[in-house]
């Protein structure tokens, strides 16, 4: 006989010289210690989740309210600056039409998208990019009959409606304060639209985060799990202690096995909970 065989053999007959109710009160009482230890560290668990759901949803309420007040701050610049953009549109707009004008044939006038077609191709790059909502608020029926009265008078009756002089177009070099305030506007809008989408970012994983640490609070297997083992591991040795000495010696091994394999499983989930834990530990250090 091998040495293995014979450590069973005494295993075995160890067990059988055990007495019963010690055997079934201490199996009792170790479980009960063990469903103690699983419910602290649960409760540890929610307590600990909850602060940061707290904090996450905390800090994405503080990022929505930076996010409202950066839009805000920029609102009147940013419509300072798109009354700028849409007045210098026009001008372009009344230049080119102002040279097409001859081009245009009144019978069958150009559509505006054949209009933009001839923008784009124009040898003048300030018309490569026309807008087409200013070209379409300009190209209408009362430019049409100026044009036509313009060609049978040989004169403009709208004075200076249509009369374009190209210097007012946008020059980089222009130095008024009127275009010193342009650009700085427009630095500044930028620069807080930049901020903006690095918050909706954060927000995004945080976002995320939360959600991840909300399904992280659904424990319900988990108390089954624990309930189990106290119905197996507590009150199941506890039942048995009512039968008579014959049943509870019959019944000794298979108590022990129905407690070892519930004493598998709640280790395996704390297994799965350390490694999930440690998984999402390396995921932060590694998104920072």
């Amino acid at each position: 006989m091998n040495e293995t065989a014979i450590i069973i053999t005494n295993s075995v007959s160890l067990i059988q010289t055990i007495d019963p109710n010690w055997l079934y009160s201490s199996i009792a009482q170790s479980s009960a210690a063990i469903v103690g230890l699983m419910g602290a560290f649960l409760t540890t668990k929610i307590i600990s989740q909850k602060s940061i759901i707290k904090e996450l949803e905390t800090k994405i309420n503080e990022d929505n309210t930076r996010i409202e007040y950066l839009r805000d701050s920029i609102k009147e610049k940013q419509d300072w600056v798109s009354k700028i953009d849409e007045e210098e549109d026009f001008k372009v707009v009344k230049h080119f039409l102002e040279y097409v004008e001859d081009k245009i044939n009144l019978e069958n006038p150009p559509s505006i998208e054949e209009l933009l077609k001839m923008a784009s191709e124009s040898e003048d790059e300030n018309f490569h990019n026309l807008n087409k909502k200013a070209l379409e608020n300009s190209y209408n029926s009362e430019y049409l009959e100026y044009v036509l009265t313009k060609r049978k008078n040989k004169k403009t009756l709208f004075g200076s409606r249509f009369n374009f002089n190209p210097s007012i177009l946008i020059d980089p070099q222009i130095k008024s304060l009127k275009w010193q305030r342009y650009r700085q506007y427009s630095d500044e809008i930028y620069s807080t639209n930049s901020e903006i989408n690095y918050l909706q970012k954060i927000i995004t994983t945080r976002n995320k985060e939360l959600e991840a640490a909300r399904a992280g609070l659904d424990l319900k297997m988990v108390w089954c799990y624990l309930g189990l083992f106290s119905v197996i591991g507590v009150f199941l040795p506890l039942f048995v202690l009512t039968f008579d000495p014959k049943t509870m010696y019959d019944l000794r091994f298979p108590v022990i096995i129905l407690v070892f394999i519930s004493w598998v499983v709640i280790l395996k989930y704390l297994w799965d909970e350390i490694s999930i834990k440690k998984e999402n530990a390396n995921l932060k250090r590694d998104t920072k």
